[in-house]
């Protein structure tokens, strides 16, 4: 017992690290799913194990009123199906069971919990922001010798790809945000390997807008001039370095076969297609067709919503009959839409809650602080929680419970890194 007093911080380092490997390398990989209760009962474990070693008291435990608020909202979306949506006895798709639905599009959003002590064991063992960032880019680098080997050896084109990691728009918006985190850390690290993490977050993001997932573009010219201007004085080289190599990404893009450029031209044809009233059902035209049905959804059940079930089979139906691009479409391509159709204004107000608070929080952190490294921590939890967000305006992005976990585990790492750096610095 003396041993284990003594390497206790040691020790839930280790299985912290453990925990977030396992994790990011089932993405990197393209894995969907990952054992939440099992995590969560691991980091329950190490807190009983700290608590013992260290004497914590109760309030060094419990997460602050903000974590909490954010599970309960998440609890509050699954009870409103639960409550208001019976299961339906008879099977509403052929292609996904209603297990699958429920699963999907409510039971998901209770991964987002399974990373909740996570920051009162960061404090209590003083796990450093360093660790994080480092395993970040070591599983970028990962990222990106496995998505060479797919597009390159492999040959690979988007379709393809698809078909081989089974979610490539989740798989894309998941991913870069490990490019963002290394990106921004390479401007804050002051080391000679600074350039490299730069180079590597480059290619890292290179490789992600080559798959053409229209929701990773999004955030992309708003985090470079934003990461340029808060660094302009401290990192002129990076600026020189970062600005090279968006001129050799633009030039690879636009003079090689890839995925990009067909998608831009996709997204101008639907355009077109809207601006001329076309009846052939786009892509991008569905979405905001969906986004109608919504609101008409949500103006027939305002409080409650209509629910999963429903809302999937006519959705499907709709898809099946040429009115929305698509061969069975189940969900509104928008988590905020989902949210409004399926479960109302207390899915609406559980989904701002879950995306718009931490975002809130983050910022507010960063502008009332002069810390150069708490700074930079809510700098990167800022864009990591609006890579979420663009990614949820045009999908839905807890589609997987790997999705959700992941959320959880940024979001409360990042916060308990802040926390952390705010203690050691009174």
């Amino acid at each position: 017992m003396t041993y284990i007093n003594k390497y206790s911080d040691q020790i839930c380092c280790f299985f912290i690290q453990s925990i977030f490997c396992l994790l990011f390398f089932r993405i990197i990989i393209g894995k969907s799913s990952i054992e939440g209760g099992i995590i969560f009962l691991i980091l329950t474990l190490l807190i009983a194990l700290t608590t013992y070693t260290k004497k914590l008291n109760i309030n060094d435990i419990i997460p602050n009123k903000a974590i909490i608020t954010i599970i309960i909202s998440a609890i509050i979306i699954i009870c409103t199906e639960l409550i208001f949506h019976p299961y339906p006895t008879k099977q509403v798709l052929d292609s996904l069971t209603n297990k699958q639905i429920f699963i999907m599009y409510n039971i998901n959003y209770i991964y987002i919990g399974a990373f909740l002590f996570i920051p009162a064991l960061i404090q209590a063992t003083n796990y450093k922001y360093t660790t994080f960032f480092n395993t970040i880019t070591f599983f970028n680098i990962i990222y990106i010798i496995f998505n060479i080997y797919l597009s390159f050896i492999l040959g690979l084109d988007r379709f393809q790809i698809n078909s081989k990691l089974g979610a490539l728009i989740n798989y894309d918006n998941m991913c870069i945000v490990f490019a963002i985190l290394s990106f921004i850390y390479s401007f804050h690290l002051k080391s000679k390997y600074s350039n490299v993490i730069l180079i590597i977050s480059f290619l890292s993001i290179l490789l992600n807008v080559n798959h053409a997932t229209r929701s990773t573009w999004m955030l992309l010219p708003f985090l470079f001039m934003t990461i340029f201007w808060v660094y302009r004085y401290k990192a002129k080289i990076f600026i020189v370095i970062s600005l090279f190599f968006s001129i050799l990404s633009l030039i690879f893009l636009f003079t090689t076969k890839n995925n990009f450029i067909p998608r831009i031209y996709d997204t101008i044809y639907d355009i077109n297609a809207m601006i001329h009233q076309s009846d052939k059902a786009t892509s991008i035209g569905s979405r905001i067709d969906m986004w109608r049905i919504a609101l008409g959804d949500f103006y027939q059940s305002p409080i409650y919503g209509k629910g999963t079930f429903n809302i999937a089979e006519n959705l499907c139906y709709l898809s099946q009959q040429g009115f929305l691009a698509g061969n069975c479409l189940t969900h509104m391509h928008n988590i905020f839409f989902q949210e409004l159709s399926t479960h109302g204004i207390l899915g609406f107000i559980s989904i701002c809650i879950i995306i718009f608070l931490p975002l809130i929080y983050f910022i507010r952190k960063y502008f009332n602080t002069d810390n150069s490294t708490i700074k930079f921590l809510s700098l990167s939890a800022s864009f990591c929680v609006l890579s979420f967000l663009a990614s949820s305006t045009t999908d839905f992005y807890f589609i997987s419970n790997i999705a959700a976990a992941f959320y959880g585990l940024i979001i409360f790492t990042l916060y308990g890194l802040i926390i952390s750096q705010e203690k050691n610095h009174i």
